[in-house]
């Protein structure tokens, strides 16, 4: 699978209608965001399409039409 690129991650994650992002850490490896009180991993290199698609739909309970919308508007083909 294709990797999103870990900039678009970070824009996607930091532009979440309705979000609260209370915290972002990282190390060398990994940047973590709090989400609505919710722990999101990121590694540096980027994100695998399936996995981000999981984060965003049962970790953030995005609805698939609105990751579908930020899909295509950040040109990310799953």
């Amino acid at each position: 699978m294709p990797l999103v690129p870990y900039k678009v991650v970070e824009k996607i994650l930091l532009e979440i209608p309705n979000a609260t992002i209370n915290e972002k850490w990282s190390n060398l490896v990994k940047v973590y965001f709090n989400i609505n009180g919710v722990i999101i991993s990121v590694e540096t290199k980027g994100v695998d399409v399936d996995y981000f698609m999981d984060i965003l739909s049962n970790q953030l309970d995005m609805s698939w039409w609105m990751i579908d919308y930020i899909f295509g508007e950040n040109k990310i083909v799953a």
